[in-house]
């Protein structure tokens, strides 16, 4: 796939029926590619974003392990102070030291 909305499209329609795309999105072609082409927003490939995108009442999200991945691969880094199965808190978000030495910091 070299990014072209058409084949995009064609993905879609050789997936869409399959048990890889989840079962909110299966079946349809036009859902499908509208999850790849969010995911492709996000920088996602699109069978990872297959797999991490969900549509609530019209809004498409992402999985908390895309949004670690994403943060991750931006060059952040994250610390978790809590993780249990209903709740994550991060205690620090950032970017890693740059090559000045200075480390900016976000606080959530």
């Amino acid at each position: 796939m070299d990014g072209r909305p058409g084949d995009v499209v064609t993905l879609s329609r050789g997936i869409a029926g399959t048990e890889f795309v989840p079962a909110g999105l299966r079946g349809s072609v036009e859902k499908t590619t509208a999850a790849i082409l969010y995911g492709r927003e996000l920088g996602l490939p699109p069978m990872t974003a297959l797999g991490s995108i969900h549509v609530i009442d019209g809004r498409a999200g992402t999985s908390a392990e895309s949004m670690r991945a994403l943060i991750l691969q931006a060059g952040h880094e994250l610390e978790i102070r809590e993780m249990t199965t209903s709740r994550c808190r991060p205690v620090n978000l950032g970017r890693l030291p740059s090559p000045s030495g200075k480390t900016p910091r976000v606080r959530p």
